[in-house]
């Protein structure tokens, strides 16, 4: 129920007196039960009703929206005999058909990406995050200057259920990459399994490191020789993958979160480390420290590093679909979050 006496919190749209004045949620676990309510008009809005619901509803009843995710591949660019090349890592972009693959799987409700972050956030620019060009003639070219070998198979792990038709996408990439001629499995393990495996990443190496030597992990701070010793040392007694599902989230607008979660040499879900003198691990706490334009350009050019040598297999934002009553108007939010204070109906 609408608090009538409620004062507007500045004149930002989403804090605004509300305009209708009673709401009442149900909670329903089946999409298809979803949208049937508000086809028959027991409900006026349902959220995250699935690609599916497109089929089902007239497009005046589907509204897209965003989870402001991003469905991307952990890379395990440290101790893959083949992942560790950029080339081969390039080949895999190039081999996939993003666009094929959201205009058949997700009725081109979505937009592919070239990074795992958005513009908008901070530290991207339109040039990195713009999608890689799909071009199978290239990568069988990169595969060769790689000297690819077949024989080290690279598996897709991830959870079945996580996102709508994670598992068509699963073998449409490995379609994809069989194509120009990669050896490519699949492994669908429970979600406590993927747990348990992405936190076997290059941090969790470096305090086995650290351990050996008789440092304490929560107070020594690994050294740069420390770090080459965790890369040297691998992670074959805690198998992280080779190509891991997962689905960054952007909520905070700013790259700093990924870069530290993914690019760092530290921590414990990181596949990439660069200790090299001025290289990432160098370049990642400066630009954490750093804010207003500076953030920005020392970000972008994290950014720009990870686009550049395929540091993740990026592949497109998440959507988020509603069903609605065609009366009902509102703004989706980039982050999926629903405010019922900037709802109203049309006449």
């Amino acid at each position: 129920e609408a608090y009538e006496d409620y004062v507007p919190a500045g004149d930002h749209f989403e804090f605004q007196k509300p305009l209708i004045k009673n709401l009442r949620w149900l909670w329903r676990g089946e999409p298809t039960v979803m949208t049937a309510m508000v086809q028959a008009e027991e409900a006026d809005s349902a959220w995250d009703v699935g690609v599916d619901a497109v089929k089902a509803l007239p497009e005046n009843m589907i509204k897209p929206g965003s989870s402001a995710e991003t469905f991307a591949l952990t890379v395990n660019t440290l101790w893959h005999p083949e992942l560790k090349k950029k080339e081969v890592r390039e080949a895999i972009v190039h081999a996939i058909n993003c666009q094929e693959m959201v205009e058949v799987l997700y009725s081109g409700l979505t937009t592919c990406r070239g990074n795992i972050i958005w513009p908008g956030v901070i530290g991207a620019s339109e040039r990195n995050t713009a999608p890689y060009e799909y071009n199978p003639e290239l990568s069988r070219q990169l595969l060769a200057e790689a000297n690819y070998n077949p024989e080290n198979v690279i598996t897709i792990m991830g959870r079945a259920t996580r996102i709508p038709k994670q598992v068509e996408v699963y073998e449409a990439m490995q379609a994809y990459m069989a194509e120009v001629g990669m050896n490519v499995e699949i492994e669908l393990v429970e979600a406590s399994v993927r747990t348990e495996r992405t936190s076997c990443g290059i941090g969790k190496a470096v305090n086995e490191v650290l351990e050996a030597a008789g440092k304490d992990p929560n107070v020594d701070k690994p050294t740069r020789e420390d770090f080459q010793a965790a890369i040297a040392k691998g992670g074959a007694n805690c198998p992280y993958g080779d190509l891991i599902e997962n689905e960054p989230s952007n909520e905070t607008l700013d790259f700093g979160r990924q870069a530290n979660f993914y690019l760092s040499c530290v921590f414990p879900r990181s596949l990439v480390c660069d200790p090299s003198p001025g290289g990432l691990q160098d370049q990642i706490p400066e630009a954490l420290a750093a804010s207003g334009e500076e953030r920005q350009q020392k970000l972008e050019a994290l950014a720009d590093r990870l686009h550049d040598d395929v540091l993740f297999i990026p592949g497109f934002d998440l959507p988020v679909i509603y069903a609605v009553d065609p009366k009902l108007n509102w703004n989706t939010r980039f982050d999926g979050r629903v405010r019922a204070s900037t709802m109203w109906f049309s006449p």
